[in-house]
């Protein structure tokens, strides 16, 4: 066969890699602002219902302008609404209110960093469902990443983070772990855009 022909398949799995390395930058930025802008917002005095109604009504008319724009559907397949709507309206919207609650009680930085345990608690709950253990190294950047929480909780007093503080972000980050699970169990046929509109 032609060389070209052969190159092709690799090609297109390099752009796809590059395409998803960009998403997921982008996503970390936009958490990142949603974080910052959050904490102003709460340290102004602006109370968590309002900036999650704000956050949340931004979301879904981005969204849906951006599903228009590609001609997607707005409403999930039959089948799968009501537990879209559910992660949504329950796990989604519980979580962003803990952590919301969190800033209120610590810095940003700190307030995230114990957030971003959750892959830890995804792990042992897939563990606890029989869904298996992970690799050594996936297993070893999780046990840096709790040891790294435990010094966060540990010197608490020193880093601007309150007991309410530390309670609130782990919290948030247990129920992120339920909707994770849940959304993997739920989102079959539905594409990823759709679903995010509805959680």
């Amino acid at each position: 066969p032609h060389p070209g022909v052969r190159g092709r398949p690799a090609d297109r799995a390099v752009r796809r890699d590059l395409l998803g390395t960009g998403l997921m930058a982008t996503a970390s930025l936009a958490f990142g602002t949603v974080v910052v802008v959050g904490k102003v917002a709460t340290d102004t005095g602006l109370s968590v219902s309002w900036v999650l109604a704000v956050r949340f009504a931004v979301a879904t008319v981005l969204t849906a302008g951006i599903l228009g724009l590609l001609r997607q559907p707005l409403v999930p397949v039959a089948g799968e609404r009501l537990g879209l709507l559910l992660l949504g309206a329950v796990g989604y919207a519980l979580e962003a209110s803990f952590f919301f609650l969190a800033l209120q009680h610590g810095n940003a930085s700190t307030v995230t960093l114990l957030f971003f345990t959750y892959p830890a608690m995804v792990m042992l709950a897939s563990m606890a469902l029989g869904r298996g253990a992970p690799g050594l190294l996936l297993g070893g950047a999780l046990v840096c990443a709790v040891a790294g929480a435990a010094l966060v909780v540990a010197s608490s007093g020193g880093i601007a983070v309150e007991p309410l503080g530390v309670l609130f972000s782990l919290s948030a980050g247990a129920v992120f772990t339920v909707y994770l699970l849940g959304m993997d169990r739920v989102l079959r046929r539905t594409n990823a855009l759709t679903a995010s509109l509805w959680v």
